[in-house]
């Protein structure tokens, strides 16, 4: 996990109160990266090197409430990983397919490979919604804070999310 001597915080409750947090989201924030990266390694830098440009936005108090922020850091994860997929490919002139891949030897890793890639394909607010819901364990009322809209439409985009999931994944 990240050593937060590289960030200072103005108080010491506010780096506790942060740390504590990290520990919290780091495996659900990893389990993302490392599925849309495909590298272990590479979705841990990405988690890392997101959460140290989330705690300096962080430490200046601009969220209202612990649900904002942490949807925030999703935003700044998702924003994180797409800058290192594109630098790889710069850097290797490879197609993004071309990316390490797992050995997909089980019938629950493919299930699930096809489902972040369709979650992917979502429009952004349904997609986020999505993944506030089911991978961070958010309530609708948190997502809708968040995300700055109201529970039922949290609530209608998430259902019509749930539609075009069962659609394209065939469930």
């Amino acid at each position: 996990m990240l050593d937060f001597f590289l960030f200072s915080f103005s108080d010491p409750e506010t780096q506790s109160f942060f740390e504590l947090h990290y520990a919290e989201f780091f495996d659900r924030l990893y389990s993302y990266a490392a599925i849309k990266l495909r590298d272990g390694m590479e979705a841990e830098d990405c988690v890392q090197d997101a959460m140290i440009k989330f705690a300096g936005i962080y430490d200046a108090g601009r969220f209202p409430n612990d649900a904002a922020a942490f949807a925030y850091l999703f935003i700044v994860l998702k924003t994180t990983i797409t800058e290192r997929i594109r630098d790889k490919a710069k850097e290797s002139h490879a197609e993004l397919d071309e990316l390490r891949i797992p050995d997909p030897s089980a019938e629950d890793i493919d299930a699930r490979l096809d489902l972040e890639q369709a979650i992917s394909e979502l429009p952004e607010e349904y997609g986020n919604a999505v993944i506030l819901k089911y991978q961070f364990g958010m309530t609708l009322a948190e997502i809708a804070k968040s995300l700055g809209v109201s529970v039922s439409t949290v609530s209608e985009r998430l259902k019509k999310a749930r539609a075009v999931l069962k659609e394209r994944c065939g469930r």
